[in-house]
């Protein structure tokens, strides 16, 4: 069943305000917020903890410091691939100095490998266009990663982290039947538990 028009409008509205906020901020904000957010994640950089990243793409929070750090620290890092058949995400290491194979849909950068599932990671840092005081995350309007955590509701979930700037953050985000929480946001301000 797709969503009334209403909500759609709704969710592109706050979309677009959104992403002109976070296009906004300056190329210093941007860097100290990055460097605030690595630090508050690097707690979670344990040597076999299954974490999944997200690779930046446009004016998202840029985690290539996290990752490079991670991976000295060998913790294991999965990225997301979008398998063109389904709206299902896979995830494939990503392995150091490697370059992506191939674009997806939004421009996200895919690398080839052994796939698994979400429910298969401890822990996955999702990005997103804003984020409510419940948890809610609205994303890019691919309904990848909610298509994956829809799936999990049968099978092991992992922690669920969204991540990004304070100028993210939002009233209310227009929610669906499917939508779910996340567990937690971090940005430059520190940690929202939901």
């Amino acid at each position: 069943m797709a969503p009334p028009t209403d909500l759609i409008q709704q969710k592109k509205a706050l979309r677009q305000a959104l992403r002109l906020a976070r296009k906004n901020l300056s190329p210093e904000a941007r860097r100290a917020a990055e460097a605030a957010v690595r630090r508050q994640l690097l707690p979670l950089l344990k040597k076999g903890r299954r974490i999944g990243v997200y690779l930046a793409v446009g004016s998202e929070l840029n985690l290539s410091q996290l990752i490079d750090t991670a991976q000295a620290r060998g913790c294991p890092l999965y990225a997301p691939y979008i398998d063109p058949k389904s709206r299902r995400l896979w995830f494939t290491p990503l392995r150091a100095q490697a370059s992506a194979e191939r674009r997806a849909p939004f421009g996200i950068p895919q690398y080839e490998g052994k796939k698994v599932r979400i429910s298969a990671l401890d822990v996955v840092l999702l990005p997103l266009v804003g984020i409510d005081a419940h948890g809610y995350r609205l994303g890019q309007g691919g309904g990848f990663y909610d298509t994956s955590l829809a799936a999990c509701a049968t099978t092991k979930r992992p922690k669920l982290i969204g991540v990004g700037f304070d100028v993210q953050r939002c009233e209310q985000v227009p929610i669906e039947p499917w939508d779910q929480p996340l567990d937690a946001y971090v940005s430059e301000s520190g940690w929202l538990h939901f």
